[in-house]
Order: structure tokens, then C-alpha cells, then sequence
């Protein structure tokens, strides 16, 4: 492939849809990313793929971690060890003095504020019928080494709880791990 075709994930989307491979938000591929076509994988930032993580059935990252993961899958899957993609996405940022580090995918959630030990740092924690989808943190590494986990285990925790600054994040998954998670609620004097 001629040099001016590297790195365009859209290009790359255009020569696979003309050679045949079923095409949308990118380049259609299984969970472990193969395509429509029979031998080619795709991954990284032209993969349209499925993701437990996301709102929609199939989406799109952009990211790092996603390509170097999906690369993992699709690896394994070449040499006949074939293991599903399943990764919670993770984001991380740098903005001047601040760290964004995210964790899950942002929907349409409701949101808890949780206000972090330094100034100009906070965490928001998304929650759809209770249950953890997305971490979202700012200068707050101690919330973010949780995250995924928190997603990960699909933790369901109230948002009481969650915007206890009182209660870490840690505690809250490790209470719901060990079923325990009602045990944090007489503590806190929450009904």
C-alpha cells in the first residue's frame, strides 16, 4: 500500500468497503475482529465493532488502549487461540494542570459528583439503574486505579453511597464483591 494510505483509518475503511468488507461507522468486524471478508482482521480506529461497554450495540474507538487491545485479540485469534475482545475502554489525557483519566463509556447516565482530596480534582461517577458504566476522573488517580474494575464488574452501588466522599471508590467495589455492599448503608446512616 502506497505510503500516503498509512494511518488514515477512513482510508483504510474505503480500500476494505471496496474490496468487499461490510462497512458503516468503519469497517465491520466480530468480536474477534474479523471482517466480512475471509482472512482479514481489522482493529484500531477503523474498527466497527461490538462492545458491551458501549450504548449502542457497535461503535468506534479512537483510542490507544482499544487498538492495542483489539491487536491482542486479533493476535490470538491468528495463531488459533481465539479469546473475544472484552476490554473496558480507558481514556487518559493531560490538559495542562489537569489528568483526565476515564474509564467505560459516558451515556446518557445519571451522574454523581464526587469531590476529590485536592483542589481541581473530582470524579464523576455515571450510573444507569444503579449499576456503574463509566468513571470519569480529574487529578484523582486513586478513583481511576478502580475504575475499570468498577465497570468491569458492572457494580451496582447507590448513588448515595457514591457521593459519600467518606466512602472510596475501592470500598464501594469491594463491598459489592464480598455482598456486603447493604453493610456500608447502617454505617453511613443511609436508609
Amino acid at each position: 500500500m502506497p505510503d500516503h494510505h498509512r494511518g488514515s483509518a477512513d482510508t483504510l475503511t474505503d480500500v476494505l468497503a471496496d474490496a468487499g468488507a461490510i462497512c458503516g461507522n468503519g469497517v465491520l468486524v466480530n468480536e474477534y475482529g474479523q471482517t466480512s471478508l475471509p482472512g482479514i482482521s481489522a482493529l484500531g480506529d477503523c474498527a466497527w465493532h461490538p462492545n458491551r461497554y458501549a450504548a449502542s450495540e457497535l461503535t468506534r474507538l479512537e483510542s490507544v488502549q482499544n487498538a492495542t487491545d483489539q491487536a491482542k485479540t486479533v493476535a490470538s485469534d491468528i495463531v488459533g487461540n481465539p479469546s473475544p475482545y472484552a476490554a473496558v475502554p480507558w481514556f487518559s489525557s493531560d490538559q495542562y494542570d489537569a489528568k483526565l483519566k476515564t474509564a467505560g463509556l459516558a451515556a446518557d447516565d445519571d451522574l454523581v459528583v464526587r469531590p476529590g482530596d485536592d483542589p481541581g480534582s473530582f470524579t464523576v461517577v455515571r450510573l444507569q439503574a444503579g449499576q456503574v458504566t463509566a468513571v470519569e476522573c480529574i487529578n484523582s488517580p486513586a478513583d481511576f486505579a478502580i475504575a475499570k474494575k468498577l465497570v468491569e464488574a458492572g457494580t451496582i452501588a447507590d448513588p448515595a453511597v457514591v457521593a459519600d466522599p467518606e466512602v472510596t471508590l475501592r470500598a464501594i467495589y469491594e463491598a459489592s464483591r464480598s455482598s456486603q455492599f447493604d453493610a456500608l448503608k447502617p454505617v453511613l446512616s443511609i436508609a
